[in-house]
């Protein structure tokens, strides 16, 4: 597919150094979001996420040797993954790689236990990277990749894409949405030692053959957020075309499923404050709540506050356990630390 100058191919063989530029700065992208909020993240520790495992990155070839791999589809992981890129032809480096797209068809087994690598309950494809560079945004070779992508499948393959997009990355998600796609879940990740509980969050999106918005509502919404997130402030808006308004979430309700939330000194309904029950995760999945705060620092929180109430109930343990002479298991040390 073409648009003006600009044209998508399939990655080749020939293409795999100007393919590891682009990634690089697919890389570094991630690393100046992230550090905003932790200071202490590295470009390693991206690289190591989103590129290849460390025994690889030091390899002085590893990076070169494993995108050949991805492109020729040597190895079993790579047998259903695909890379295509968008090239500039005007530009004064002919041609120059602007942007990429790599996704990975998963075959349907129809079962909960995969005999393979490429094997899922349902068939589906998931995006895997999806890059523009700064240079060339606001052009359509977004659009151009994704839709070269989806041109590229199967009927059957088109009907479930999927992806996960860094909760930071605020304009792609929002470019998503633009493309049907809606939250049907939240994924979380370590960058570095996990000990500097340096905790990011990947929404997980879905679109649906059709009416993705429609489809996902006849479903009902993935219970993403419970009790847990009670304190945070959100932002606000129905879908019955009401203002936007900053409430504070102090209640989940289990049996209805719906968190409950107060106004008070944060905004105004026909000039008093005001307080509600609502569907947290059935607005946030169709874009109209947001977390005040990134989402990677309020996973990172429950996330050091589950290991506080873990590491206390073993300290109760091993407190009873001396008493009682009683020795502590394997497991109980570990949680201890």
């Amino acid at each position: 597919m073409e648009l003006g100058d600009v044209k998508v191919q399939a990655l080749t063989l020939d293409d795999a150094d100007a393919f590891i530029k682009l990634q690089d700065q697919f890389v570094e992208e991630h690393y100046e979001l992230t550090r905003r909020i932790y200071s202490q993240v590295t470009l390693r520790d991206w690289q190591l996420s989103l590129l290849c495992p460390e025994h690889i990155m030091e390899k002085p070839t590893g990076r070169l040797e494993h995108v050949q791999s991805m492109i020729s589809k040597e190895h079993e992981l790579f047998r259903h993954l695909d890379i295509l890129v968008a090239t500039d032809g005007a530009s004064d480096h002919h041609p120059a790689f602007v942007g990429f797209i790599m996704y990975q068809a998963y075959k349907g087994c129809g079962r909960k236990r995969r005999r393979s690598s490429d094997e899922t309950p349902w068939p589906h494809v998931q995006v895997k990277q999806l890059f523009v560079c700064p240079g060339y945004r606001r052009r359509g070779i977004g659009k151009l990749l994704f839709e070269s992508m989806v041109k590229a499948l199967d009927d059957q393959q088109q009907e479930d894409l999927r992806l996960s997009v860094l909760d930071l990355n605020v304009s792609a998600t929002r470019w998503y949405r633009s493309q049907g796609f809606v939250v049907n879940g939240l994924s979380r990740e370590h960058l570095g030692r996990k000990e500097d509980a340096q905790v990011i969050a990947y929404q997980v999106m879905q679109r649906v053959k059709g009416s993705p918005a429609d489809e996902a509502s006849q479903k009902g919404a993935v219970i993403v957020f419970r009790s847990e997130v009670v304190g945070e402030v959100i932002t606000l808006s129905y879908p019955e075309g009401s203002d936007i308004y900053r409430v504070k979430i102090v209640g989940w309700l289990e049996r209805e499923r719906l968190h409950c939330v107060d106004s008070r000194r944060l905004s105004l309904w026909n000039g008093e404050s005001f307080t509600d029950q609502i569907d947290l995760n059935g607005l946030f999945r169709d874009g109209h709540a947001q977390f005040q705060r990134q989402l990677s620092l309020v996973m990172r929180d429950i996330e050091i506050t589950k290991t506080l109430v873990r590491q206390a109930k073993v300290r109760l343990k091993k407190e009873l356990a001396q008493a009682m002479d009683i020795d502590l298991s394997d497991e109980d040390r570990e949680n201890e630390g």
